[in-house]
């Protein structure tokens, strides 16, 4: 995979929750944390609502390029045009190798392993231009932290995790795949996961506006060099579909099915978007009322029994008006819980009973002298073994290898942003 120039990155800082700086790396020529300050403004002109910080902001001579995750921000910083595109895709990445170098992305796990990211850092990005950006071939070039090398790093000094030289098959035609792969066991699993966005009509409960983003997940454990056939039930379900280097695109194109030597261990093997006709599995149904300075707030969940699967982790978020005070709220399903700082009610269902219908009520006082506005109320879900696009996987077959193996799919979907406006 080439990627241009354009794509170059002068510098990289990951920021904490409240800005400070756990890892700073630069290319070409050190910037000043003045960067820094003046995207933290930014950041602190949108807080709490870190979701709609712009991903592209333009100071001066710097482009300011970030994405997050758990509360933790990732910056690049370049001073020529460059693929906002490309550089998203390279902060995936390391967000990515992040996850399976430390565990879960926070401020104490990245502390404690600031020396493993910077190793895989040099690794990803080369004068700022993307390098090796595979985690199978970054993982044999340093080694995932561990007690074992954690002891040796102690007693042969610092640097014994990064391997001297590269892995045979990185100069092969599959670079993405060690080489020499075995398993006692075979096995391949395949996660079809679709997050849902939309904006929906509160009195009619008509969806305005609905897409689906999805991703297919791999958890790859075969030996030899397997080449696989994967094809699906809607083949031309797909909208703007992005994969990784090992499809082979022009039979994709000709054929709409994936053809594909895995790379080894997890990957993401496709992206895609689903736009029309989709619906939901649940319903939200708000009700407000305002008079004389009392409000109340009743607010009903249901199932459309669009599926017979469990739906669970239903997360109803209702921001208040900053008018408003003295808020109330209780349910007899799941917990709720309000922030009095953001005026924010969250009402939490980790367990949905399909059969009967969620109810949640509530009461507030505001100034008489200005009415609030109608919260724009949010909702998330999870459904496992259930895709809001209807897709399938009708088969993976491998082609080359003789030998016995498993294969797993596994379908899920959650709710993204979806709105509810009245």
């Amino acid at each position: 995979l080439r990627w241009p120039q354009s794509t170059m990155i002068q510098s990289l800082y990951v920021l904490s929750s409240s800005g400070d700086v756990l890892i700073e790396k630069h290319w070409r020529e050190s910037l000043t944390r003045q960067v820094v300050e003046v995207f933290w403004d930014l950041v602190s002109e949108h807080a709490p609502f870190y979701n709609e910080i712009p991903p592209v902001h333009i100071s001066h001579r710097q482009n300011l390029l970030h994405t997050q995750k758990n509360k933790i921000f990732f910056l690049a910083v370049t001073e020529r045009d460059v693929s906002p595109v490309g550089v998203f895709a390279i902060l995936e990445r390391l967000m990515w190798l992040m996850e399976r170098y430390i565990g879960k992305v926070n401020q104490t796990n990245i502390k404690a392993n600031f020396m493993t990211i910077y190793h895989f850092v040099d690794e990803l990005l080369d004068g700022g231009v993307p390098f090796m950006l595979e985690p199978n071939v970054v993982e044999q070039l340093v080694r995932v932290p561990s007690l074992a090398g954690r002891a040796e790093s102690l007693v042969m000094g610092p640097g014994t995790n990064v391997a001297s030289q590269l892995p045979p098959g990185v100069l092969s035609g599959i670079p993405w795949r060690r080489s020499a792969v075995a398993y006692n066991t075979n096995e391949i699993y395949l996660d079809l996961i679709e997050e849902v966005d939309a904006i929906i009509d509160g009195l009619s409960g008509q969806s305005q506006l609905c897409e689906v983003n999805g991703k297919i997940m791999v958890d790859s454990q075969l030996s030899g060099v397997p080449d696989l056939l994967l094809k699906f039930s809607k083949a031309n379900l797909f909208e703007d579909a992005s994969f990784h280097p090992c499809v082979r695109l022009n039979r994709y194109e000709r054929e709409k099915v994936v053809s594909f030597v895995p790379p080894d261990g997890k990957f993401k093997l496709l992206s895609y978007r689903v736009t029309g006709d989709l619906r939901l599995p649940i319903y939200v149904k708000p009700q407000y009322s305002f008079r004389n300075g009392a409000g109340s707030i009743h607010v009903m969940v249901g199932s459309k029994h669009l599926t017979d699967k469990p739906i669970t982790n239903i997360k109803v978020s209702i921001p208040f008006d900053d008018t408003c005070s003295g808020i109330t709220v209780s349910s007899k399903n799941g917990d709720v819980q309000v922030d009095e700082t953001t005026r924010t009610c969250v009402w939490t269902i980790k367990n949905f009973q399909k059969s009967q219908t969620a109810i949640l009520d509530g009461t507030f006082v505001y100034d008489q002298e200005k009415t609030p506005t109608k919260p724009l109320l949010t909702y998330t879900f999870k459904v496992t073994g259930w895709v809001a696009s209807g897709q399938k996987v009708d088969s993976l077959t491998l082609l080359n290898e003789k030998y016995n193996h498993f294969k797993g799919v596994k379908l899920i979907t959650v709710g993204g942003n979806v709105e509810v406006r009245v």
